[in-house]
């Protein structure tokens, strides 16, 4: 979810959303995955990121279920928004891309979480892991070949406390995501408890298909 600049999104800045500026009041649609509230420029970080979390604290009230812990996708984000964020009590972050999360990391607070969300490529993995020290998951494992990537890289890294890591799953069938097939799950689980000592599978991470019920 996103709390930056002129648009609060559930999922992250994207395409128009993410450079259209808004003069107008707030307009929202309900609350769903993937919904939007596009704010007025003059709006603040803070502001927005206090409006995101009312959100979703009312629909966790509406279902019964307790309140998730919201990650602030910052992606293509300046360090002084981020900062911004920051400053309103945000703590964990979502980056999609190795070569930006590893330039932003040493600018920021050391106790920012940092969450990769992007695709991950096995040859980049020892530089996300040494190029971000307080690197706290990673939520788009999608191989085995990615977990023991990974893995050598905490190993080489010297980390001291194990990597958290989900197993990305395409449970969509889209051709726009990417994830293991279902069936590979307890495969990849396996390989990650036994053959990943420096990882710590945390649970798995998909995106379902935007407005299936199912």
């Amino acid at each position: 979810t996103t709390a930056f600049g002129n648009t609060v999104s559930y999922s992250s800045f994207a395409g128009r959303d993410r450079t259209r500026t808004v003069r107008e009041p707030v307009r929202q649609r309900r609350p769903q995955w993937g919904g939007l509230i596009c704010m007025s420029a003059l709006q603040s970080v803070e502001t927005n990121l206090q409006l995101v979390k009312h959100r979703i604290s009312e629909v966790s009230s509406t279902c019964g279920k307790p309140t998730p812990r919201l990650v602030a996708v910052s992606k293509l984000q300046p360090n002084a928004l981020i900062s911004e964020a920051y400053a309103a009590g945000q703590r964990s972050f979502g980056e999609n891309y190795v070569k930006e999360l590893v330039g932003k990391a040493p600018d920021l607070p050391s106790d920012i979480e940092w969450h990769f969300i992007g695709m991950l490529q096995s040859n980049k993995a020892k530089s996300l892991v040494a190029g971000v020290p307080n690197l706290a998951v990673v939520e788009s494992v999608h191989s085995t070949k990615t977990a023991t990537a990974l893995q050598k890289a905490c190993e080489a890294a010297g980390r001291s406390d194990p990597l958290r890591v989900m197993i990305q799953v395409l449970t969509s069938g889209e051709d726009s995501k990417s994830g293991c097939d279902p069936s590979e799950c307890v495969g990849m689980a396996q390989h990650i408890v036994e053959q990943c000592p420096a990882l710590q599978l945390t649970g798995l991470m998909t995106i379902g298909k935007f407005g299936d019920p199912n």
